[in-house]
């Protein structure tokens, strides 16, 4: 049986997709990687800074809970909070990734 949501629910089930969407799409142009780079399983460091940057700006949005954002990477919850330690030690010494993390959060996405 469906599950069929009411006219005030839409605009909020909508906006969270857009904003996993948007964040992907975005993170995905700043690194010039696909999509598919970002939920794919490669441990390549050019693919594990966006993905956990994307986990990170999820996470900082406060869109969802660590076991969705890791279900949308297909992950662990603990991949998730590996994440975080990462993007905020990166941010912490300043690194080149850490600025970009952080820009990506202040713009509107």
């Amino acid at each position: 049986m469906k599950t069929q949501i009411s006219y005030w629910e839409a605009p909020i089930v909508f906006n969270k997709l857009n904003l996993e969407t948007r964040i992907m799409d975005a993170v995905s142009q700043t690194y010039n990687i696909l999509k598919s780079d970002l939920i794919g399983k490669s441990q390549k460091r050019i693919y594990v800074i966006p993905r956990h940057t994307a986990m990170w700006l999820l996470e900082q949005k406060k869109a969802y809970s660590l076991e969705k954002i890791a279900s949308l990477f297909n992950r662990d919850h603990s991949t998730v909070i590996h994440a975080r330690r990462k993007i905020n030690d990166e941010i912490d010494c300043q690194t080149e990734y850490g600025k970009t993390a952080q820009k990506l959060l202040s713009y509107e996405i």
